[in-house]
Parts: structure tokens; C-alpha cells; sequence
């Protein structure tokens, strides 16, 4: 038998990196060597293409979402700046600088122009402070519960005490034309009392202007006019031993002869028993804002005694 000789398979040779990729390293020299060196050259620009639209279209979308986050903030930004604090960064109108507050109002003697002389003075004499709470602004027109405070005795300063026998008034005033202010006309319930005697009767069409203040700046133009009734209020005319509303109307004229004075019709049915009254120069004063609990529209005489009209 022959013999048979033995051979070693031959493993492949790996080949290198730059064998693999004939277009780097010394592959790129063989390259060269086999196609001449402008079609190497060629190859070089396409690369170098290919990585620059590459960089480029990375760039372009990284400014495209840029852009895009630029634009997101600046519609989002009002919306945080409105939202960060529950209120509206936009200057507020100065009439909203009046809801919730309270004013009183006090009219001083010589503040009474009509009528005038010394039944003005005497009238006013009687009169008390005013409070009002202001309310919402709804539209425009401002919530409004006014009534009266307790006169002080003698030598003693207002304090904030509700008159519990006035009834109280809910209304309300327009802020359309800030600064100015008009509470009313409204027929106003009040509780007025002259020594042991006390009645409660209307200001019939009172009206209230221009007594709020400017901001920061306190009214000192304000109106306050209004009708009376005697018929309602004769037992507080102690100074003319009034019996009843003819009786007022009879002394009125000689009462001052230097201002004389005569009732009028009523605005609410015509008889001649009523006097107009107006007091000028006035300015509502803020207060610590309080509720103004209600009252009314009739009191208890026991906790209110009044003096008897007949």
C-alpha cells in the first residue's frame, strides 16, 4: 500500500481592518494604486459630503426645536405669569379699590345748607353717622348695605356701633364714572332720636354723592340730600312744642326769620308735610371693614320704644 501522506488544512488569513475597509488606511492606497488617484479623490469629497449634510441636518433640527421651544415659551409665559398668583398681572381699576371696604359718613352741623339757618342746625342736630358696606362689584355696580351708627353722648367720640333700631338698606351704586359716586335716590329708613324721644322715619329720595374716596385721596365735595315727612318725625321738633305734623308746618315759617322755611309737597302722595334738606362739603371716612348685620324692616318696640305719633 501506498502511503498517504498527510497534509494541514490552510485556515484563511484574517484580514485587516484596513483590508476590510478599503477606503482608509492602506487600503485607500490600493485604491489608489487600481483606479488612479482622481477617482480616490472623488470618493474623499463624497465622504466628506455625506458627514458635512450630516452635521448640518443635525444642526438645522437641534435650531428647528429650538425654535419650536421658543415659540411654546412665549404663548406659556403670560399664561404662568397670570396663573402664578391667582391674579392678573394688569393694572386693577381703581374703583374695585372700594368693594369690601366700609365708610361712615358724618355730617357736622354747619354742614347743612338747606334748610338753611337755624332750623338746618337744629335738624342736624339729630341726625347720626352713616355706615355703609360695600359689597361685589357685579357689572359694574357695587353692592351697598348702608343703615346708621349710635349717636355718642355728649363729649364722647363715634364708635363703630351699629344702630340696632335702624333698619338696614340694601342698594346698590354704579362705578361707571370713577371717582364720582351716587348712592341712590332711595326712600331710606331712619332711626333718629332727640333726647327721650325717638321715631323712625324716611329720607324719602335720599341721594348720596361724590362722599368716596379718590384712591388714596378722601372726597370732600360730597352731597347728601334727601325729603323728610313731619308727620313721621313731629316729636323730635321740641323746639316749636310740636303736637303733630300740621303744627310744624305752622311754625316753620317764623321759626328762623332770617331763613323762613315752609313744607312742601311729599314726593310719595302730595301733602304738603314735607321739608327738603341738603348738607354739602361731605367725605366718606374708611373704617375696619365689619358686616352690617340686618335690621328690619320693623323693630321691636320693646328693645326700640318710640314715641307715640298719636
Amino acid at each position: 500500500m501506498s502511503k498517504v501522506e498527510k497534509t494541514t488544512p490552510r485556515v484563511p488569513e484574517e484580514r485587516s481592518a484596513n483590508e476590510r475597509h478599503p477606503t482608509t488606511g492602506a487600503g485607500r492606497t490600493t485604491l489608489v494604486m487600481l483606479f488612479g488617484a482622481p477617482l480616490s479623490r472623488r470618493i474623499q469629497a463624497a465622504n466628506a459630503s455625506i458627514h458635512h449634510r450630516t452635521e448640518t441636518s443635525e444642526r438645522m433640527g437641534m435650531t428647528r426645536t429650538s425654535t419650536r421651544m421658543g415659540m411654546l415659551l412665549l404663548a406659556v409665559l403670560p399664561l404662568v405669569t397670570a396663573c402664578g398668583d391667582g391674579k392678573n398681572e394688569e393694572e386693577t381699576p381703581a374703583n374695585v379699590t372700594w368693594v369690601d371696604q366700609t365708610y361712615t359718613l358724618t355730617i357736622p352741623k354747619v354742614a347743612w345748607t338747606v334748610p338753611a339757618g337755624l332750623f338746618g342746625e337744629d335738624l342736624g342736630g339729630f341726625v347720626p353717622a352713616f355706615i355703609f358696606d360695600m359689597g361685589a362689584l357685579t357689572g359694574g355696580n357695587l353692592a351697598v348695605t348702608a343703615t346708621s351708627l349710635v349717636v355718642p353722648e355728649a363729649g364722647q367720640a363715634q364708635q363703630l356701633t351699629q344702630q340696632m333700631c335702624n333698619p338696614t338698606t340694601d342698594t346698590s351704586m354704579s362705578t361707571a364714572a370713577y371717582p364720582s359716586s351716587q348712592i341712590g335716590p332711595i326712600d331710606f329708613p331712619l332711626y333718629l332720636k332727640n333726647g327721650d324721644r325717638a321715631e323712625i322715619g324716611k329720607v324719602y329720595g335720599l341721594t348720596i354723592t361724590g362722599i368716596l374716596p379718590d384712591g388714596a385721596t378722601p372726597a370732600t365735595t360730597g352731597v347728601f340730600s334727601g325729603t323728610i315727612d313731619v308727620r313721621e318725625l313731629w316729636p323730635l321738633f321740641t323746639g316749636i312744642m310740636a303736637s303733630s305734623g300740621d303744627s310744624v308746618c305752622t311754625a316753620l315759617p317764623n321759626f328762623d326769620p332770617n331763613n323762613p322755611i315752609s313744607c312742601q309737597p311729599c314726593p310719595h302722595d302730595g301733602a304738603v308735610y314735607c321739608v327738603s334738606m341738603q348738607a354739602e362739603g361731605l367725605g366718606a371716612t374708611a373704617v375696619t371693614p365689619m358686616t352690617i348685620q340686618p335690621v328690619g324692616p320693623t323693630v321691636d318696640p320693646a328693645t326700640c320704644p318710640l314715641y307715640p305719633l298719636s
